[in-house]
């Protein structure tokens, strides 16, 4: 019988920086953190180290972060946004390619979102992953909407002309929500599913084949991944 993970928030930086200097502190904090992680790993992660990496003493460390996994939470949540922005930029490109690209490049990229991640700190991706799937955080960011808006919803509209510009932003939208909830019960459920290929495939064709069924078109030719 699976386990269910609780969806669990991490620790919440104390207060955010006001001040210029301040913002400075708090990134070259983040910024040593991740030094740390990359070129150590976690297990030589502690205040003494990031002290010495970043400069910054231990109190004006614990004036803006709580503890440890705050300032780690707040690595992973800059590198989400990162990561967010490039995957606008690379979706754009890829877009033109059709939409068999897009699904491939959505679903890759999320997993190799993922595998990121848990490569720089593991332990701490294992307890707050459902916090950062991509997913979720894609509706809580309305990046969904804007993503079906500007490249899924037009790539569709390409590769199916003559639809209205309603059903294909409805198709585009509950897509995308559909490879999400997928995707993010894998990861709670059955997480050796993201380093998978049938499963990949399974998604790819998932989404494809709705796609199809909404705007009624033929969902019998070949889909290869």
């Amino acid at each position: 019988m699976v386990s269910p993970i609780s969806l669990v928030a991490p620790p919440q930086p104390k207060k955010q920086p006001q001040q210029k200097r301040s913002h400075m502190m708090v990134n070259v904090i983040i910024d040593s953190c991740k030094k740390i992680l990359q070129e150590h790993g976690e297990e030589a992660f502690n205040v003494s180290v990031l002290e010495q990496v970043s400069g910054v003493g231990k109190g004006s460390i614990y004036q803006y972060f709580p503890n440890l996994d705050a300032v780690v939470a707040a690595l992973f949540e800059r590198e989400f946004l990162e990561f967010v922005a490039r995957g606008k930029i690379t979706a754009g490109l890829i877009g033109k390619d059709g939409l068999a690209s897009l699904i491939r490049f959505i679903i890759v990229d999320a997993v190799a979102w993922h595998t990121r991640m848990h490569s720089l700190h593991s332990s701490f991706y294992d307890q707050y992953k459902l916090f950062f799937d991509v997913g979720a955080r894609f509706v809580e960011l309305s990046d969904s909407e804007e993503f079906c808006r500007n490249y899924l919803g037009p790539t569709i509209a390409a590769e199916f002309p003559g639809h209205s510009i309603k059903s294909i932003s409805e198709t585009a939208n509950l897509a995308l929500n559909q490879l999400n909830s997928l995707f993010f019960a894998a990861l709670r459920y059955y997480p050796e599913k993201l380093a998978d290929q049938e499963f990949h495939q399974l998604l790819y064709v998932t989404m494809q084949n709705f796609i199809r069924a909404s705007l009624n078109v033929d969902a019998t030719s070949a889909l290869e991944y």
